[in-house]
């Protein structure tokens, strides 16, 4: 899309060619504009900006978070735990740094700076800071348009509790959101003149927001911190939510609940601050005071020594979560399926090869055996690096009113193929969602049934093998007819005219179909 921007003499391009799907160009534009810029001055490569660019500025978060955690908490230790926390987090860097990262790493920092002036205008600021709040709302609203929804209800949700006249509460609200909606005017303009309201209602669609408090409980009973371990942060995290509950504290829960409620697709990252302060509160206020208080109690070490043994336990304890979640990290890119499993390098040579030695109008299905679309790298890359539309990809499809969850559903029918040993899977799945192909692409880690039988099919060429990866091209006899499923036929003929030519072509037994 950066490259649109650059092709468009970065003019806002009026629709993206991502996978040939007549996608509106309505996603928020400025992540996708610096990377345009970056490219266009210094001369560096799209994708080493894609690569690099929201890891670095996931690094800044830590230093955003800091902030916020220095305005919102009196307690040094629990600031400084808090930036810790957050800095080891998966949920708080992992989906900010794959795929589309330059977006969402821009939307969580700008989500994270306009909290902390937001904190710093109610606890005493003037009108600059309510300016600084609302550019710094605009921007997290031009990176990514969930993030500046979280951004949106933190602003009235803070200002709510703030210790002000009701009457200054709204007039600050009001304010705040109408010169968001002026600094942001220029963008969503241009995008309602052009498609109407239909890409944002398709994308707020597919937010995955939850319908009833039980959907909540089972959510909060996963791991939504992206541990791939125990989730030690998880765990407390949902201890301090309590322990803010049992002080009247209520800013913070209220907060997540109602994040939870509206933006479940994306709560880990956007709420990865909270995450971290409701850990570093658990810490302090409940489990460390009691280990104190446990010690202060036991006859096992006196009087004296029982503050210097309380503070070492107390610093073994922080010091092993903290090297524990850690430790987890550095397990993330070792596990496939997370979003910081990157493609092979030989993934991305067969996507090369499919550039320049496939016609232009091929159409591909990508099968990787994944379980998660969302995890699915080769899927997502395959339009962008291979220059062909994948018809099973489901990125995108968030901004096409009306079809998000028939292309979920359509992933993962297309996914359960790798296991069928009958090529008629693809096929079926081609005349089932309307989609029809000329190449199938299997990854490396595609090792059911599928490849075997796509080989043995005479309607199937291998075109390409090299490290596990293998794309045959799909070319059907004139009379391919599919008959070793019962009765459920699938052809491009009509079943009538196919079976004639069939019986014709054979001597046929009639006794014996």
């Amino acid at each position: 899309m950066a490259r649109e921007i650059v092709e468009s003499s970065f003019r806002l391009p009026l629709y993206t060619d991502y996978n040939g799907a007549g996608i509106p160009f309505a996603y928020p534009p400025l992540g996708m504009y610096l990377a345009a810029l970056l490219t266009s001055a210094f001369g560096i490569s799209l994708f080493t900006l894609y690569t690099w660019l929201p890891t670095l500025i996931s690094i800044g978060t830590i230093f955003a978070a800091f902030a916020v955690a220095r305005r919102l908490l009196t307690d040094e230790w629990e600031v400084v735990l808090t930036v810790l926390i957050f800095a080891v987090l998966p949920s708080g860097f992992q989906w900010v740094i794959a795929g589309g990262g330059i977006t969402r790493s821009l939307g969580l920092l700008f989500l994270l700076l306009a909290l902390s002036e937001l904190l710093a205008l109610t606890q005493g600021g003037g009108y600059a800071r309510l300016v600084t709040t609302a550019l710094l709302l605009s921007l997290c609203i031009l990176s990514h348009l969930e993030y500046g929804l979280v951004a949106s209800l933190a602003v009235v949700i803070i200002v709510l509790f703030s210790p002000q006249e009701t009457q200054d509460k709204l007039l600050q609200v009001s304010l705040i959101g109408l010169l968001a909606l002026t600094l942001t005017s220029p963008w969503w303009f241009i995008i309602i003149s052009r498609h109407g309201l239909d890409p944002f209602l398709s994308a707020q669609s597919t937010g995955e927001s939850l319908g009833n408090p039980l959907e909540m409980v089972l959510l909060v009973g996963r791991s939504f911190t992206g541990e791939p371990m125990l989730p030690v942060i998880g765990l407390l995290s949902i201890v301090g939510f309590f322990v803010l509950l049992a002080e009247r504290e209520w800013m913070l829960p209220i907060w997540v609940t109602a994040i939870l409620f509206v933006a479940r697709r994306s709560f880990g990252a956007t709420l990865s601050i909270a995450i971290a302060i409701l850990a570093a509160v658990a810490l302090t206020r409940l489990l460390i005071p009691g280990l104190r208080n446990k010690l202060a109690q036991s006859d096992v070490v006196s009087a004296d020594h029982s503050p210097i043994v309380a503070q070492g336990l107390v610093a073994l304890m922080t010091t092993s979560i903290l090297i524990y979640a850690a430790h987890g990290v550095f397990q993330l890119d070792q596990q496939l399926g997370t979003p910081l499993h990157v493609l092979f390098p030989t993934e991305r040579a067969a996507m090369e090869w499919v550039s320049q030695n496939t016609p232009d109008d091929s159409q591909f299905l990508v099968i990787t055996s994944s379980v998660s679309w969302q995890s699915d790298a080769a899927s997502e890359w395959f339009p962008v690096l291979a220059s062909r539309p994948s018809r099973g990809t489901v990125q995108g499809a968030e901004w096409l009113n009306g079809s998000f969850e028939r292309v979920i559903q359509s992933y993962f029918g297309l996914q359960a193929c790798a296991a069928s040993s009958d090529p008629a899977c693809v096929t079926t799945w081609s005349q089932s969602y309307e989609r029809p192909y000329t190449h199938v692409y299997l990854t490396q880690l595609v090792t059911g049934a599928i490849g075997p039988a796509l080989a043995n099919s005479p309607d199937y060429e291998l075109v390409y093998e090299q490290d596990g990866i293998r794309i045959y091209e799909f070319k059907p006899g004139p009379f391919t007819v599919y008959l070793n499923q019962g009765d459920r036929y699938r052809s491009q003929l009509d079943f009538a005219a196919a079976l004639t030519a069939y019986q014709t072509a054979i001597e046929f037994d009639p006794s014996n179909p």
